[in-house]
């Protein structure tokens, strides 16, 4: 998870790249001197970290939840349902918490 979220963040500025340069018409100098100021490797560390704990909810849930199913095709269905929904939800609360405490450490 945290290769694909690196992945998807290079993604993201070559998609504001295609749109600023590409549509908007800005200088390619301007786009990328804007872009390394903007970008801190706090921002990078911050995503990697994220991704990496909701890795882990989604694992553990996963996990829980398969272990704890019945043998039959409705349990199982139930069991996917619940982790979903239980992962879901502490991935909210996880990124709540980490958000403020990020939001702090700057």
């Amino acid at each position: 998870m945290p290769i694909l979220t690196l992945i998807g963040d290079l993604f993201g500025v070559l998609g504001g790249f295609f749109v600023g340069v590409v549509q908007l018409k800005l200088p390619f100098a301007a786009y990328l001197n804007q872009t390394v100021k903007v970008i801190h490797y706090f921002d990078v560390l911050e995503s990697i970290t994220k991704a990496f704990a909701f890795a882990i909810i989604i694992s553990v849930v996963g996990c829980y939840r398969g272990m704890n199913s019945s043998s039959d095709a409705q349990g199982v269905g139930k069991a996917a349902t619940s982790a979903v929904v239980s992962g879901i939800f502490l991935i909210i609360v996880a990124d709540t918490l980490m958000t403020v405490i990020f939001t702090h450490l700057r």
